[in-house]
């Protein structure tokens, strides 16, 4: 999953990974465009990769929050 601007996600709905990622590339979000551009093809390897770096973003975001909050 990624987040992709309202109007473009409608545009693509069930399309295969192909012709998403084309759209992906186009995406407003750098995240979404940093993905299209990393992966190439979507294999079951490529989304646990994925998930594992998304994840780690969201920790680390996050550590940044709580730190603010106990200043």
């Amino acid at each position: 999953m990624t987040p992709l601007e309202a109007t473009r996600n409608r545009e693509v709905g069930n399309q295969s990974y192909p012709e998403k990622r084309a759209v992906f590339e186009q995406s407003g979000f750098q995240i979404t465009r940093r993905g299209a551009s990393e992966h190439l093809e979507w294999t079951p390897d490529r989304v646990a990769f994925r998930q594992q770096w998304l994840a780690s973003q969201a920790t680390a975001v996050w550590r940044l929050a709580e730190l603010s909050l106990a200043g």
